[in-house]
C-alpha cells in the first residue's frame, strides 16, 4: 500500500484523527478528509475535531456544531460549549450553564 499525499494551500494542518484534520487558511479554520476534500469550510474562528459525528465551531465568540457535510446542525448561539463525549454536552448561554443533546435540544435547562 503506497503513501498518499494531499496538496493543500493551508497555513496550518493538524494531524489526521479518525479520517479528518483541522486546517487553517489565513485566519480561518475548517476540516478536510484524507483526500483533501473540505468537510467544514475554512470560515470559522475555531474548529474542533469531530466527536459523535459533530464538530464544535466558533465564530464571533459564539459556539455551535456542524456535521461532516459542513452543515450547521446546532446553531452558534452558545457562549461556550464542549465537544460531545457521548450524546450530551455542557454549554453556556447568557451566563447560565446547561446541557444539550446532539439534536440541540436542552436536556438540562439553562
Amino acid at each position: 500500500m503506497g503513501k498518499r499525499f494531499v496538496r493543500l494551500s493551508t497555513t496550518k494542518c493538524f494531524l489526521f484523527l479518525l479520517g479528518s484534520a483541522l486546517v487553517k487558511v489565513g485566519n480561518y479554520w475548517g476540516v478536510i478528509d484524507v483526500d483533501g476534500k473540505e468537510l467544514v469550510p475554512t470560515y470559522y474562528d475555531q474548529v474542533f475535531y469531530f466527536s459523535n459525528h459533530l464538530a464544535k465551531v466558533v465564530k464571533n465568540g459564539k459556539s455551535g456544531f456542524v456535521n461532516k457535510k459542513g452543515e450547521v446542525v446546532i446553531p452558534l448561539i452558545y457562549d461556550d460549549a464542549h465537544p460531545f463525549m457521548k450524546t450530551i454536552t455542557s454549554a453556556k448561554r447568557d451566563g447560565k450553564a446547561g446541557y444539550i443533546n446532539i439534536r440541540g435540544k436542552e436536556v438540562i435547562p439553562f
